[in-house]
């Protein structure tokens, strides 16, 4: 009786698949079935073949499913975020792709409807109350920052932003008059009216820094002294011509 013979068909199946193993891990082989494989699917038929199962595969529903199903699972996991972060900012920090992506954008908002369709997008957006909300807050901390204040006291009164950020640590100027008793407000840039009539200066009638109170006070003993003196040239031509 042979030794193939006393086998049982277990045994059989095993010796077989080892063989098979042995025999495919051999170089010479891996590389003729490898050569063929490239052979078969270079084919232009296998090819169109290949890629009209593989639309009609991942067109099923439940094939589509299953694979966002496992993305969002991967992409969910912490190591791959980070992963894909990293390779985003490097990537958009390259000149080549800011560039590309700057023409694009300037293409894209070149277009005849594309203009208007953002400014509605925008104006609706900033219509929102809690967005509202988010731009004045922020507006107002930006605004607050004292470089800010001080760039746009610059730009109002003429003057430069070293000149504004140094009349504002002077304080306002009644200290000078032993007045700080009585000082309250935030400080603002005086200037002469008569110069410059309004809330802008040509930078040479600046006068120096006071308080919100002190600047009101002012603006009113001005009008006064103007209306008074208006008062006493009108009496005083009066009298001179009761005279003659």
């Amino acid at each position: 009786m042979s030794r193939r013979a006393s086998l049982t068909p277990e045994e059989r199946k095993a010796r077989h698949k080892a063989q098979n193993a042995a025999y495919g891990a051999r170089p010479d082989v891996k590389a003729r079935n490898k050569a063929r494989m490239a052979e078969y699917y270079a084919q232009p038929e296998v090819i169109a073949h290949r890629k009209a199962y593989q639309a009609e595969y991942y067109a099923r529903p439940e094939v589509k499913a299953a694979a966002a199903a496992r993305s969002a699972k991967r992409f969910a996991r912490p190591e791959v975020k980070a992963q894909i972060k990293a390779y985003q900012a490097e990537y958009y920090a390259r000149p080549e792709v800011k560039a590309a992506r700057s023409a694009y954008h300037a293409q894209y908002r070149a277009r005849p409807g594309v203009k208007a369709l953002l400014k509605e997008k925008e104006a609706k957006y900033c219509a929102r109350p809690e967005v509202k909300a988010r731009i004045k807050a922020r507006s107002a901390l930006y605004r607050a920052r004292p470089e800010i204040r001080a760039q746009q006291k610059a730009k109002r009164y003429g003057l430069s932003v070293q000149t504004v950020q140094e009349l504002l640590a002077v304080g306002c100027v009644a200290a000078l008059f032993n007045d700080t008793g009585h000082c309250s407000g935030k400080l603002h840039i005086d200037h002469d009216h008569g110069c410059c009539n309004g809330a802008r200066s040509c930078g040479k009638c600046v006068r120096g820094a006071l308080c919100h109170k002190h600047n009101v006070a002012l603006g009113r003993y001005e009008s006064s002294l103007s209306w008074a003196g208006k008062y006493l040239a009108r009496h005083q031509a009066k009298q001179e011509g009761g005279r003659s």
